[in-house]
């Protein structure tokens, strides 16, 4: 997997991005504000082929609604790819851990702009 994360400059305000209109994927049911991030991409519509990669190699993720933020920092715009339905901060903690421990990349964050991913089955 290919991603190039967002530096670690003082941050920008994310931007709310579009989403396509279709129903939400299935998801774990929790209400905290965390979110794990998975990966940054260069576009938009990298971020789907990102997600049909990523939950084609680790369907655990699957259980969980890919959100996307537009991220406007010092080095330029990433769109970010995230993970949310987590219990709480620790749950969310623990899931990255798991899928490091399965060779993944990712952190955990707060919400910050994120919207609802919905992609078109293929």
């Amino acid at each position: 997997m290919s991603s190039n994360f967002a530096p670690k400059a003082k941050p920008a305000k994310a931007r709310k991005a579009a989403a396509p209109a279709r129903p939400a994927l299935a998801s774990a049911s929790g209400k905290s504000k965390a979110v794990v991030q998975i990966g940054a991409y260069s576009s938009e519509a990298r971020v789907s082929a990102a997600w049909a990669q990523l939950s084609k190699k680790y369907p655990g993720l699957r259980k969980y609604s890919p959100m996307v933020a537009r991220f406007d920092g010092p080095k330029g715009t990433v769109w970010r790819l995230s993970i949310r339905g987590f219990g709480s901060q620790s749950e969310a903690a623990s899931s990255c851990s798991a899928l490091r421990g399965k060779g993944g990349t990712c952190f955990v964050r707060g919400v910050a702009g994120d919207s609802p991913v919905q992609f078109a089955s293929r």
